[in-house]
């Protein structure tokens, strides 16, 4: 894969999962305040957390050749880091 599809594909993910984000929010907007303050907040960090990535992405697509294999690595490490939270959270919030 080339360079330009590497961002275009994780343009795509970041987006798919922003997508996620906001159907995990209208579940919550359901509950009492009180029921789902933890839960929000958890929804608030993967908001943050993903924002995070994009900017990385922003950077990583500004990235000269020289530097491009050491951000795409850094990408990816926050990538892996993203997916495991966002499943967690995902998975804590359909169970209550």
């Amino acid at each position: 894969m080339d360079r330009t599809e590497y961002i275009e594909e994780l343009k795509d993910r970041l987006e798919e999962w922003a997508e996620e984000i906001d159907e995990l929010e209208e579940l919550l907007s359901g509950e009492s305040e009180d029921e789902n303050d933890s839960e929000m907040e958890t929804v608030r960090d993967l908001r943050s957390q993903l924002e995070n990535l994009r900017l990385t992405l922003d950077e990583l697509e500004q990235a000269d050749d020289d530097s491009w294999e050491e951000m795409q690595a850094s990408m990816e490490v926050q990538l892996e880091e993203f997916e495991e939270s966002f499943t967690e959270a995902k998975e804590s919030l359909k169970e209550e």
